[in-house]
């Protein structure tokens, strides 16, 4: 298999041997996740304190990707250059991902912190580019209700799937488990994880037990239509009324318990996130 770099402008994935025929993928190298940690110093004291923050706060990440340009001659040297400058340095962000790891992606941006200088007697030229991802995780390109196959390129080792059906869509079930295969906990404010649930009862409430976090709609619903996304919650597309927030995931299996209601279909609709 030949190491290539995928781009997806927002118009599908390409790959970059398709799009620049003379650039090479040679390396491709995330730093590790940086966390952005608050402390404080107190005089006479050894170390440091570490305030108390309600979550983790990870920062953006620097992906050094290692290209080759390998021309035949001088003028298709300088040409393919321009080419690279073209393709890699924009003004909104876009999604990288590499050969070896074909089932995630980055969403990065490239501000041209780099030189493609050409020695004299040679047509190619190793360089490095940095990207910045952005969100500071990788995620998958698939959703996690998605069929997942080892072999399909969905998903794949180091990605936590487990040898057994992932259930993403319940039906009358009050009690259940919904696994985030991810590192990184996901909510629905800052991730795309968005839940669609149709719901029948009063005062309904869905808590998480492994977080303790609860959403309860209040009044009465019959047959409503309940969308979370971002930081609404709508009944039959009309801001609801509520208490609390809709649970986070944490990596791993979360124990969900939906009760005051007598009908339920409940749809998770996520990605999963890297560190």
């Amino acid at each position: 298999m030949r190491y290539d770099l995928k781009l997806d402008f927002g118009d599908g994935e390409q790959s970059l041997n398709d799009l620049l025929p003379k650039v090479r993928l040679s390396s491709f190298s995330p730093e590790a996740p940086i966390v952005d940690r608050k402390s404080l110093a107190l005089p006479g004291r050894n170390g440091i304190i570490l305030t108390n923050q309600r979550k983790t706060v990870y920062k953006e990440r620097k992906i050094v990707v290692k290209l080759l340009i390998n021309s035949r001659i001088p003028e298709q040297f300088y040409l393919w250059r321009h080419e690279v400058y073209k393709l890699l340095v924009r003004d909104e962000p876009y999604y990288i991902s590499n050969e070896f790891e074909p089932y995630k992606r980055w969403l990065v941006i490239c501000d041209g912190n780099f030189n493609i200088d050409k020695d004299s007697s040679k047509n190619f030229k190793e360089f490095d580019v940095e990207f910045t991802c952005i969100t500071g995780f990788a995620e998958s390109k698939f959703m996690a209700s998605e069929f997942y196959n080892l072999g399909g390129e969905m998903y794949g080792v180091g990605m936590n799937i487990p040898q057994e059906d992932l259930v993403y869509r319940f039906n009358n079930n009050y009690s259940f488990k919904v696994y985030n295969g991810g590192d990184v906990r996901l909510y629905p404010t800052e991730h795309d994880y968005s839940v669609d649930l149709v719901l029948s009862g009063t005062n309904v409430k869905i808590k998480n037990n492994n977080t303790g976090e609860y959403l309860t709609i209040k009044g009465k619903l019959t047959n409503a239509k309940v969308m979370i996304l971002r930081q609404y919650v709508t009944v039959n597309g009309k801001i609801a009324k509520t208490e609390g927030r809709f649970p986070s995931l944490i990596p791993g299996y979360n124990q969900i318990v939906i009760t005051g209601a007598n009908k339920s279909s409940v749809d998770f609709i996520t990605r999963f996130y890297f560190k």
